[in-house]
């Protein structure tokens, strides 16, 4: 059965919290009389954490192939206060990796366990069944929420069919249509670099997908 979660975090940022978050459910396409409320405290931290986890994975995949060049990212890691040493790239450790990735999944689930926002937690579960088809819109103005990585939310882990995406703050629900059964999906795929990866294997399994266009 396909569900609908749109999760609206109204006005607030990650230094502010957001103090008022609604939770409503939509069941094929239709909406159910339910609305849950909470909130989220500030969690200030989790942005840098975030952001030292983007270098030190691009430092990572610099040790791992020399031939990329690390540096590209260098302006988007302006608001943090890390300084680079070219030494550095020589020194990273899978095991640094692993226990900042570690880190980073504990901290998203504790600001997501806080009690303002177990409420919606709790109720959502009780409405919703593991074999559930689930899309989950985060409704949200502030963009580094946006980019936080949503799928290490223990919730993902109990409803392995659900899958999350970011959309403005008004979200209206979209009209189904109504499914052609002549009608080809058409499909964009984009292959990208080759280096250590048999692109033409990906290439050969989308052209083997049946009702579909694939333009490469």
């Amino acid at each position: 059965m396909s569900k609908l979660v749109v999760l609206n975090l109204g006005k607030g940022n990650l230094k502010q919290g957001f103090s008022s978050v609604t939770a409503s459910l939509w069941e094929d396409g239709n909406p159910i009389a339910m609305q849950f409320t909470g909130s989220l405290p500030a969690a200030p931290e989790l942005w840098p954490l975030y952001k030292r986890w983007q270098l030190l994975y691009q430092l990572l995949y610099e040790a791992l192939y020399p031939g990329s060049d690390w540096r590209n990212y260098a302006d988007d890691l302006e608001d943090i206060d890390i300084e680079i040493d070219e030494e550095d790239v020589t020194n990273v450790s899978s095991i640094d990796f692993s226990n900042l990735c570690d880190d980073l999944h504990k901290q998203i689930n504790s600001w997501l366990k806080s009690e303002p926002f177990r409420h919606i937690d709790q109720k959502l579960r009780t409405k919703l069944n593991p074999d559930d088809e689930i899309r989950l819109i985060l409704a949200t103005e502030d963009n580094q929420v946006r980019r936080l990585p949503w799928h290490l939310w223990d919730f993902f882990e109990d409803y392995q069919k659900a899958v999350a995406c970011s959309s403005i703050l008004e979200v209206e629900q979209v009209k189904l249509l109504h499914k052609n059964p002549g009608r080809r999906i058409r499909i964009l795929a984009v292959l990208g670099n080759s280096q250590g990866i048999d692109v033409q294997q990906d290439r050969r399994i989308l052209e083997q997908l049946p009702g579909a266009e694939i333009v490469f």
